[in-house]
């Protein structure tokens, strides 16, 4: 008798670029170039999930203590019977992480930390410390990167992670896509150009072949100011096929 498949939580993912494709400077400075709109924006995509995905490099640039600081959403996951914060997952492959990175600071929610094999032993026992305060955990699987669908599938099942969104970087998303693991991408295009052959996009890592690339349908637009919202539908390869 077959094994039944393995249930993934629904996953977002959400990011912003400027008009010429770029998520940060060639000096790789953090994500501060949108709007307050859609820094609300973000905190309410968030606020919907069980969990919030980063790569430990976004972590470092971004600085981000990973939580949702309006009252008035806190109090809605409430009412809705979840915690007031999302859990906090953050992938370190190679053992980037500092064990003194901002979300470390806080205690509001557990932070997961997944890491690959290939990392010292001294760094993991530093992350351990730090994710103790916050009920957390270190993870370490695959040899030199973690295992995307395998992290998920733990999430789900060991954490009732039925939704989470996935921030960044760029690296991480190409995987999640090369995984088929997004099921939707909400997308902020921000009046500036950055330029910069070196300067990060949405989407980086080694690339699809024409054959490979993933396609999307778009659910819906808006504009506020000279911001462009963008919110699309992922498809999966037999998504692609059933169109052929």
């Amino acid at each position: 008798m077959q094994s039944p498949t393995p249930l993934l939580p629904h996953l977002v993912m959400n990011m912003a670029m400027t008009l010429d494709g770029k998520v940060s400077t060639i000096d790789r400075t953090g994500a501060v170039f949108t709007s307050h709109h859609d820094k609300q924006r973000m905190a309410q995509i968030r606020a919907r999930a069980d969990a919030l995905i980063m790569g430990a490099t976004t972590v470092a640039i971004d600085t981000p203590r990973m939580l949702i600081n309006t009252p008035e959403l806190r109090q809605s996951r409430t009412q809705h019977g979840k915690p007031e914060q999302p859990i906090r997952v953050i992938l370190s492959a190679t053992g980037s992480l500092r064990p003194d990175a901002r979300p470390f600071s806080s205690n509001a929610s557990p932070i997961l930390v997944f890491a690959s094999n290939s990392t010292p032993k001294e760094w993991r026992t530093s992350i351990e410390t730090a994710v103790r305060p916050s009920n957390g955990r270190l993870f370490i699987m695959g040899e030199d990167r973690v295992p995307l669908r395998t992290m998920l599938e733990i999430l789900y099942s060991e954490y009732q992670v039925r939704s989470a969104v996935c921030e960044g970087g760029p690296t991480l998303n190409f995987f999640m896509f090369q995984e088929e693991l997004v099921d939707e991408l909400y997308l902020t295009i921000a009046p500036l150009i950055f330029g910069g052959a070196s300067a990060k996009t949405p989407v980086d890592g080694p690339g699809f072949s024409e054959d490979l690339t993933r396609h999307a349908t778009l659910k819906s637009t808006e504009v506020v100011g000279d911001e462009v919202y963008l919110h699309y539908h992922i498809s999966r390869a037999h998504e692609k096929e059933e169109r052929k």
